[in-house]
């Protein structure tokens, strides 16, 4: 039976290369149909991108326009700013090429604007003017009155009415999105109102479609990202929100570009299928001719030399090396092919990573290069660095870094940089643009090597405005706000760093100059008169100043100067001198004349000390001053050091001498002048300080007052003389009334009345059981509170005394008003009795002032009996004094009254 006739191999081997070529055209086909999509998912992803940073750059510049018309707002006396002359300037933001900003008042008019040629034109009925302007608020679109364009403003109110409004066009707006992300792509920008039915800006002749309707139009009649722009060509759009505004950003990419690579890919493709196919032809005769026919020659040799027959020599050394060397053919195509699959990742790989540095590059709104770190020429720069520093890159391709640094930077500037480590972030850098701006920048720097360059890329952020503002708060900080002198810590370093150079040179001296009475002003005039004194008095001190002193503000009215220039005590006084001569005349404040003094502490340093201690002295200095009456100086000395800490002592011990029991309530009569009887006491303090003994009231109650400790006492005074008097009631010799003092700081207390409502209820007794008695400086703080308080303890029924009549205000008009009872005559004028008529003649006034008002008079400080008989003579109705008793405690008090 004769065996089935076998193609020859050549055939298969024909047939496979047709069957490889279809498929891999096939897979061609497939393949573009693919990339076809990816290019425009590419396409696509670029233009939301750009779409995104476009929306991005114009609400920054929407909110850097609000920052600026918030800052012009902000401006104080901004009415009296522009009267010299118009200073505005603005010339856009962002992406916004232009634009004007306009100071507008209540009726319309523009009273400031950048665009000088059109101040005139005003606003008048313009919303915002109406509105409740408390903050920038944006309005718009709208045509700008000023310019005639469409526009939209940020505006903030001004607080005496009217506005201030910064427009910026946006009619270059489009152009300006261009320049900064259309990129090599040359993207196609449009702005559309929110819902898309009204075009406000495009980069495609944007003087034609700004404000025009889209309905009808190509681009509304679109299908998804694909639609036809204002100029009818084919793009793939990606779109963002403005999100203060709502609008909408689109950004269209060409979609023929888009896919032109990919067609053009497409053809070579087809091209090298073609080729291919030749190839393979060419390859299968060739393979035919050297392998097929000698393996088929090689077999029949095989089956001749089986049947016996005689075989045909062949140049093969059997099955078995064919197989070894189809094998090793084998293993070389697989390594092959595993190196190429491998080769064409890493390509690309790499081709994904230029494609994403060359986005990031030219997109990124930070201004970006790289230059050669030998010759330091740029190699490469971005559009964001063309739009920042105003050169093309022509012009850049032409110049050195050296060339945007300010001229007397450059010699500062190393040559090269071969020592820069690899990631580096420095500044801040002074920069030059080409319109002679000089920015300040901070820059982030790498080293990489650049189309066979070393070279080195560097991003750079402007950030002039934010130096200038840490610049502004540095001076905040060490500058007094309302003088404009060096604050407390700036007076401190100096005086730091002038007593650590004592040692070394001539003596050092600190001056603290404290105004008296500012409390006075700003209570009669106001905070504003007093802080109008402070500036006047700052400007006049500094005239005293010599070159290298230091003059600050440490508080609310004290001033201190640092001065090395102080030999002795004679330059001292010197300096006092002139502080007293500059202050010397009327302060003009609010069209009244005022007259200040001030009270000086001086400290002479000639050796090592702390800044605080010296201070602390000047200040005790000051104090002592004021203490005498002000209107003087001090130089301090070990004496009022002494003074000052035995203060602060006494001040101490006095808070807890309540708690410690240590107070005491001493009692002396006051007398009927003509029955002789006793009428009443008076309760007077004494402290028994444990170390000390007894503390004369002289000299504890004016740091009571000054401490605020006179509140405890005085409460607890008024309670014990409560107390005490329950338990005089009911015996024979009992007082039938307590006179009480009050301090001016309790009769400021709100619940004065409260207090002593629970102290006469707590010891049960009639209000009429206690007077109070009050000097004429605590009634004339505060008239209006005082009238009050006493009109409620009069009607409560407690008797009111006036003590020390005569010494203060000696005011005819709270006799009128005021509800009090008593009249009480200093013992100065009883002590002049006999010696000066003067005394005579002022009691005597005083006792017929009192009576005239319904008033009884008690006169104070009586010793002898002729001063009794004049006082008798007088009609005076008591009085009180050594000619009966000294104060006594309470349990002498019972014998002292049955004894008289």
């Amino acid at each position: 039976m004769a065996r089935p006739r076998r193609l020859p191999f050549s055939s298969y081997l024909a047939a496979l290369v047709l069957l490889f070529v279809a498929t891999a055209a096939a897979g061609v086909a497939y393949g573009k149909h693919e990339l076809d999509g990816d290019a425009r998912a590419q396409a696509l992803a670029d233009a939301q991108a750009s779409a995104r940073q476009a929306s991005a750059a114009v609400t920054r510049a929407l909110n850097e326009l609000a920052g600026e018309v918030a800052q012009v707002a902000a401006t104080p006396h901004l009415d009296q700013t522009f009267v010299g002359g118009c200073s505005l300037k603005f010339g856009g933001v962002g992406p916004f090429g232009e634009g004007n900003l306009d100071v507008v008042r209540p009726n319309g008019t523009v009273a400031c604007s950048s665009s000088p040629g059109k101040a005139k034109e005003g606003f008048k009925g313009a919303p915002w003017l109406r509105a409740d302007l408390r903050g920038p608020k944006l309005y718009g679109p709208m045509d700008n009155p000023v310019t005639g364009t469409l526009s939209v403003a940020e505006v903030a109110g001004l607080p005496g009415g009217g506005a201030v409004a910064g427009f910026v066009d946006l009619v270059s707006l489009g152009p300006g999105l261009e320049a900064s992300f259309g990129g090599p792509q040359e993207l196609e920008f449009l702005v559309t109102n929110a819902r898309s039915t009204e075009l406000l800006a495009t980069s495609s002749d944007p003087r034609r479609w700004t404000g025009a309707e889209l309905a009808g139009t190509p681009f509304s009649k679109g299908r998804g990202s694909l639609r036809r722009g204002v100029t009818g060509t084919w793009r793939i759009f990606g779109s963002s929100t403005i999100a203060p505004l709502g609008w909408k950003v689109y950004a269209g990419y060409d979609e023929a570009r888009a896919l032109a690579a990919i067609s053009k890919s497409f053809d070579q493709e087809i091209f090298i299928i073609i080729a291919g196919l030749l190839v393979a032809a060419l390859a299968a005769v060739y393979f035919s001719r050297r392998v097929t026919l000698p393996v088929e020659r090689l077999a029949k040799a095989v089956r001749e030399r089986a049947r016996g027959q005689r075989a045909t020599r062949a140049e093969v050394c059997g099955p078995t090396e064919v197989a070894v060397l189809a094998e090793g053919f084998n293993d070389l195509v697989d390594e092959v092919e595993q190196e190429f699959h491998q080769r064409q990742r890493a390509e690309e790989a790499t081709r994904m990573a230029e494609e994403s540095y060359r986005h990031l590059f030219s997109h990124n709104p930070q201004p970006m290069w790289v230059y050669d770190t030998e010759t330091l020429k740029f190699l490469a720069v971005n559009a964001s660095a063309v739009s920042h520093y105003g050169y093309s890159r022509e012009e850049f391709a032409a110049m050195t870094i050296r060339d945007i640094r300010p001229p007397e930077d450059v010699k500062a500037m190393e040559a090269t940089v071969p020592v820069a480590p690899e990631l580096e972030r420095s500044g801040p850098w002074r920069h030059q643009t080409k319109s002679g701006e000089v920015i300040e920048v901070e820059v982030t720097s790498h080293s990489l090597d650049f189309e066979g360059h070393r070279a080195r890329f560097v991003m750079a952020e402007n950030v002039t405005q934010r130096q200038a503002y840490e610049r502004q708060l540095r001076e905040i900080a060490l500058r007094d706000e309302l003088t404009g002198l060096a604050n407390r810590a700036v007076v401190l370093d100096q005086l730091e760093r002038a007593l650590a150079q004592a040692p070394h040179r001539q003596r050092l001296a600190l001056v603290l100059c404290g105004l008296d009475h500012l409390k006075d002003i700003n209570e009669a005039h106001g905070h504003r008169a007093g802080d109008s004194v402070i500036r006047e008095a700052a400007t006049r001190l500094e005239t005293v100043v010599m070159a290298g002193d230091t003059l600050g503000r440490l508080g609310a009215a004290d001033f201190a100067l640092v001065s090395e220039h102080m030999a002795d005590e004679t330059d001292a006084i010197s300096v006092a001198g002139r502080i007293e001569g500059v202050l010397a005349s009327p302060f003009k404040v609010e069209g009244k004349e005022l007259f200040v003094t001030a009270s000086t502490g001086i400290v002479l340093v000639d050796a090592q000390r702390q800044a605080e201690e010296v201070l602390r002295d000047a200040s005790a200095a000051m104090h002592q001053a004021k203490d005498a009456g002000g209107a003087r100086y001090e130089i301090f000395n070990s004496t009022i050091r002494e003074r000052a800490v035995a203060r602060v002592e006494l001040a101490s011990a006095l808070r807890r001498a309540v708690e410690r029991g240590e107070l005491r309530l001493y009692y002396q009569p006051e007398v009927d002048v003509t029955t002789g009887t006793c009428a009443g006491v008076e309760a007077l303090m004494r402290w028994w300080h444990p170390v000390r003994g007894l503390v004369p009231p002289a000299e504890f109650i004016p740091v009571a007052e000054e401490t605020g400790s006179i509140l405890a006492l005085g409460h607890w005074a008024l309670q014990e003389a409560c107390r005490q008097a329950a338990e005089w009631r009911g015996q024979a010799a009992a007082p039938p009334q307590i006179s009480v003092n009050l301090s001016a700081h309790q009769l400021a207390l709100p619940d004065l009345v409260s207090q002593v409502t629970e102290a006469l209820d707590q010891a049960h007794l009639d209000a009429g059981s206690i007077c109070l008695e009050l000097t004429e400086t605590a009634l004339m703080q505060d008239v209006d509170s005082a009238m009050a308080t006493l009109g409620a303890l009069h009607d409560l029924g407690v008797q009111l005394s006036i003590d020390d009549f005569g010494t203060g205000y000696s005011s005819l008009l709270y006799l009128r008003r005021y509800p009090v009872d008593y009249l009480k005559i200093d013992r100065t004028f009883v002590a002049g009795f006999g010696a000066d008529t003067h005394d005579e003649a002022i009691a005597s006034a005083i006792i017929g002032l009192a009576h005239s008002f319904g008033l009884k008079v008690v006169a104070e400080g009586v010793e002898t009996e002729q001063q009794l008989e004049l006082l008798r003579s007088m009609g005076c109705d008591l009085a009180q004094g050594y000619l009966w008793s000294q104060p006594v405690p309470s349990s002498e008090l019972p014998s002292t009254l049955r004894a008289r």
